[in-house]
């Protein structure tokens, strides 16, 4: 298989994680989603669901586009895998 193709595997395979994530999140997650775990242990920072579950899908697609233009610069790459890791916390959290 060329780079051409890989890459565009990849990006299928990020696009359809997050995907899976969004719907995930926006099933799983309150109206409010806490965002920030302060020094006591109690939730701060709160925003609405629909920011929420936009922002991690915004990063890993922004990621993966950058990467397919360049894709000698792997942090693009990297960036995109963190936009998937995001909602794992959100979830943690609430």
């Amino acid at each position: 298989m060329d780079t051409k193709k890989k890459k565009l595997l990849l990006f299928i395979t990020v696009l359809v994680l997050s995907i899976l994530w969004l719907i995930v999140q926006w099933a799983v997650l309150p109206p409010q989603v806490a965002m920030q775990i302060g020094s006591g242990g109690a939730r701060q920072n709160f925003m609405p669901k629909a920011f929420a579950v936009a922002i991690p899908f915004l990063i890993s697609m922004g990621g993966m586009s950058f990467y397919l233009k360049d894709s000698e610069n792997k942090s693009y790459a990297f960036v995109s895998l963190v936009g998937l890791a995001v909602p794992l916390m959100t979830l943690w959290m609430n």
